[in-house]
């Protein structure tokens, strides 16, 4: 059985990796910044940077979790499984672990 690639796993994918990796170095940047240091060696990413890197990479989750909701809702979902309703159970899971990933950085 082959997975079908579709661009609602594409994107999901892609919002859920670019949060994964933003919170990444958000706390690189925080551990940066209690440590009294300002940059990194080796990488071009200031503690500055984290007033644009939080809400980003929060943005992100959020879209991961809205593309999601909007692929559970299409008519192909409901045909190709019996119990839809379970997959929305997934949401606010998915909402609950980008949340807590974000709120422990």
């Amino acid at each position: 059985m082959a997975i079908e690639v579709t661009p609602w796993l594409f994107a999901f994918s892609v919002f859920t990796f670019f949060s994964l990796a933003l919170v990444k170095r958000c706390a690189e940047l925080v551990l940066l910044e209690s440590a009294g240091r300002t940059a990194s060696h080796g990488r071009d990413y200031r503690t500055e940077d984290l007033v644009v890197l939080w809400p980003l990479g929060i943005a992100a989750s959020l879209c991961a979790v809205v593309v999601f909701g909007l692929y559970v809702a299409t008519p192909a979902t409901e045909a190709r499984y019996a119990n839809v309703q379970w997959l929305w159970l997934m949401a606010p899971a998915l909402l609950y672990w980008f949340s807590r990933l974000w709120i422990k950085t």
